[in-house]
């Protein structure tokens, strides 16, 4: 396990964040999933710490399914999201579904906080955002 991997646990379990799996990739990467209930829905992190211990990619895949014929106005949508909230990235991966991702940069002292921040900030950013994107789904 990374050094920057092993902080984060640490940084998990001494404020009583549950995680789910932690994997070593065959890059020699780590991978962190932790599960988190937000306001609306449930949602799963997914860490990526680099080998070089020097950043770590956050990507929750998945968020919501965009209906072919709501693309348009759920893109709108996500531009005014990625306009007012600069912590998270939201995007429309190519099966057409709602995805976010941050990248940072960290190192072994600092990627446990550092990463619980962003899963806190990006948590907050669903809870102002999701109920937008709902309502246009189902308009």
């Amino acid at each position: 396990m990374l050094g920057t991997t092993a902080n984060f646990i640490e940084t998990l379990k001494k404020n009583d964040w549950k995680y789910k799996d932690v994997q070593e990739l065959d890059n020699g990467n780590d991978r962190v999933c932790c599960g988190v209930n937000c306001k609306l829905t449930t949602v799963d992190y997914h860490f990526f710490f680099d080998k070089d211990s020097r950043s770590v990619t956050m990507r929750v895949f998945r968020l919501f399914a965009v209906p072919i014929d709501k693309k348009l106005q759920i893109m709108e949508l996500m531009n005014e999201a990625n306009k007012n909230y600069r912590w998270a990235k939201f995007f429309i991966d190519g099966e057409s579904w709602m995805s976010i991702q941050i990248d940072a940069i960290i190192n072994e002292e600092n990627a446990g906080p550092v990463c619980l921040e962003l899963m806190i900030r990006t948590s907050q950013i669903i809870d102002a955002t999701y109920s937008n994107f709902m309502h246009e789904i189902w308009a």
